[in-house]
């Protein structure tokens, strides 16, 4: 089973989607564990969104449940996929871009790569993204069966084809884990717009041993630090699992081997041709 959610579609540089992949009999036991640790914190699962992490409150609850989560990543347990891409690069500058049909294409391209490098014969992913009644769900999934992301089942009498992905349209009332979906999307993207004072705020171990005047005038919300706090700690964590995840290298989360369980994808264009939809292109 899996979740999703974006962050950032029609505004920002950066737009982003992440799709938390969890085998079915360990959902509930996640899904419990999330509302145990929100419980233990007071934290309504409503507002246990990234654009409204404000308080040190809900970053110790989130890195509480990140050191429970990234347990089972490790164990191949869980997967996480998130793309990222940057509207100004040669594929997404262009006159009339459409912006909705882009997203469902990344959506595509997220759930397309993660079925063909970890889907096995036999498995079927269903999905549940965070409802956006401007995606066609029904158009993605046929995309998907005819670029040949099926099944076959040989019958004594017959070959039976069907999909190895289902798209549920969901929501957080109905599954709190999209939560963890919108988390992951929003952290990403923020992470590439806030990554040079980012860097600046985690220099400030230095401060004392060397003075700097730009460091001391730097200027930081509480919501930014509280942000910050998180960026380091999954940094961390990833460099202690070996996840050949960065986020130095593209000034903003990145994985090295898109086959490691945690993969920040950041998408480049594929060719000269590969460019964005544009209105009334579809």
């Amino acid at each position: 089973m899996a979740f999703a959610d974006e962050s950032s579609q029609n505004n920002g540089d950066y737009r982003s989607i992440s799709m938390i992949v969890i085998s079915e009999e360990h959902c509930n036991e996640i899904n419990d564990k999330l509302n145990e640790i929100l419980a233990e914190y007071d934290l309504n699962p409503k507002n246990f969104k990234w654009n409204k992490f404000n308080s040190k409150n809900k970053v110790n609850a989130l890195e509480k449940f990140l050191k429970y989560l990234f347990r089972l990543i490790f164990d191949n347990l869980v997967f996480i996929h998130t793309i990222i891409w940057d509207i100004h690069d040669s594929r997404h500058e262009i006159v009339g871009r459409d912006d909705t049909e882009n997203l469902s294409r990344m959506y595509y391209k997220l759930i397309k790569n993660f079925a063909k490098d970890k889907l096995k014969n036999g498995d079927i992913l269903t999905i549940f993204p965070d409802r956006n009644n401007s995606i066609d769900w029904n158009r993605i999934e046929e995309i998907l069966l005819n670029d040949g992301i099926v099944n076959t089942e040989e019958l004594s009498f017959c070959t039976v084809e069907f999909s190895k992905v289902s798209i549920n349209e969901s929501n957080t009332d109905e599954n709190t884990l999209i939560q963890i979906a919108d988390i992951f999307a929003g952290m990403t993207r923020t992470s590439y717009d806030d990554y040079e004072k980012y860097e600046q705020w985690l220099n400030r171990h230095q401060q004392s041993l060397f003075p700097n005047e730009n460091l001391n005038k730097l200027q930081i919300s509480g919501r930014e630090r509280h942000r910050f706090m998180i960026y380091e700690f999954v940094d961390k964590h990833c460099k202690h699992r070996s996840w050949s995840v960065s986020l130095k290298e593209k000034k903003g989360f990145y994985t090295f081997d898109k086959f490691k369980p945690l993969n920040f994808w950041f998408y480049q264009p594929q060719h000269d041709e590969d460019k964005a939809p544009v209105k009334n292109d579809k």
